[in-house]
C-alpha cells in the first residue's frame, strides 16, 4: 500500500550472511516493483477472455501454423469446434488431419494448404469436421501467409468458421424452394385443368340448350297453331298452358346460355321493356 494508497505488487528476494561461527549477520535483497507487470499481465488474460468470449458467440476460433514444423497452435475457440480437450496441446497438423478430418476433405485440405505455401498465398477452404461423439460440423478456414523479417515464409494465421448451422438453414431453404415451386406447378396444372373443365362444360351447356331449343319451339309453334284453330274452351285452356310453359322453359334455356356466356367471359347486358301485368297473369296461371 502506497502512501497515496494505490495498492501495487513488488518481489522482494534477499540473501542471508553468516558469520564464522555460523550465525546469520545480516539479510542482504532487493524489492523489485512488479506493478506495471502485473497490470499489463492482468491486461493480456482480460484481452484473452474477451477474445474467447467473443469466438464463442461468432461460433469461430483462431489457429496458427507453422511451416518448419507443422505445428498448429489453437485457441479455445478452435478446440471446442474440433472438440479437442481444452488442457490438451493443440495438435500437430497430420494429427490433426487423421482424428478430425474425413479422409476426403483431408486430401483437399492437405492440397490446399501445399498450394498456398508454394506459392505464399492466402487460401480458404470448406470442409467437414468429425467430431469424436460422431457429430460432424461444416466450417469455412481462412488463412493469411505470415512472413519473418527476412521476407520468408513463416507460417499462416487463419479463423475457422463454424458454419454448421448456416448450412442447415440454407438446406431447409433450398428445399422449401422446391416445394413451393412443385406447389406453383401443381395449383397451375390444377388451375389449367379446371379452366379446361369450365370450357367443356360451358361448351356443353351451350350445345345441350340449342338442342333442347330445337324440339322445344317446335312444341311451342305447334301450340300456338293449335290455339289459332277451332278448340273448345277447356281445349284451348290446355294448348295455351302447353305454350305458356314451352315458352317459360325456352326463358330458362335462354338463362343457362347466359351462364354458360358469363363464364365465358361473353356476358352481354340486354334491356327490354317488361309487361308487369302480363307477368303477374302468367304467374297467377
Amino acid at each position: 500500500m502506497r502512501k497515496n494508497g494505490d495498492v501495487g505488487w513488488v518481489q522482494v528476494a534477499g540473501r542471508p550472511f553468516i558469520g564464522p561461527d555460523g550465525t546469520p549477520l545480516s539479510i542482504c535483497g532487493v524489492v523489485i516493483d512488479l506493478t506495471a507487470r502485473k497490470t499489463a499481465a492482468e491486461e493480456v488474460d482480460r484481452l484473452r477472455r474477451l477474445m474467447e468470449n467473443g469466438e464463442r458467440v461468432a461460433q469461430l476460433g483462431s489457429w496458427e501454423y507453422v511451416v518448419a514444423t507443422s505445428q498448429t497452435r489453437w485457441s479455445a475457440g478452435e478446440k471446442r469446434i474440433y472438440a479437442w480437450e481444452p488442457d490438451q496441446p493443440s495438435p500437430g497438423y497430420a494429427d490433426m488431419l487423421r482424428e478430425r478430418i474425413p479422409p476426403e476433405d483431408a486430401a483437399r485440405i492437405d492440397g490446399a494448404l501445399r498450394h498456398a505455401i508454394r506459392h505464399c498465398l492466402p487460401f480458404e477452404i470448406e470442409h467437414r469436421v468429425l467430431q469424436p461423439d460422431g457429430h460432424v460440423r461444416i466450417v469455412n478456414n481462412l488463412a493469411e501467409p505470415q512472413f519473418d523479417s527476412s521476407g520468408k515464409l513463416s507460417g499462416f494465421l487463419g479463423i475457422t468458421l463454424d458454419i454448421t448451422e448456416k448450412v442447415a438453414a440454407d438446406k431447409r431453404i433450398a428445399e422449401q424452394r422446391e416445394q413451393l415451386v412443385a406447389l406453383n406447378e401443381q395449383l397451375e396444372r390444377r388451375a389449367n385443368d379446371a379452366e379446361a373443365a369450365n370450357r367443356s362444360k360451358s361448351m356443353f351447356l351451350s350445345v345441350m340448350s340449342h338442342e333442347l331449343r330445337t324440339p322445344l319451339q317446335t312444341v311451342v309453334g305447334y301450340a300456338s297453331l293449335l290455339d289459332q284453330s277451332e278448340l273448345n274452351t277447356e281445349q284451348l285452356q290446355y294448348v295455351r298452358s302447353i305454350e305458356l310453359a314451352g315458352r317459360h322453359l325456352l326463358e330458362t334455356i335462354d338463362a343457362v346460355l347466359e351462364m354458360a356466356k358469363i363464364e365465358a367471359g361473353r356476358t352481354e347486358l340486354i334491356l327490354q321493356e317488361i309487361d308487369i301485368a302480363w307477368l303477374l297473369q302468367n304467374v297467377v296461371g
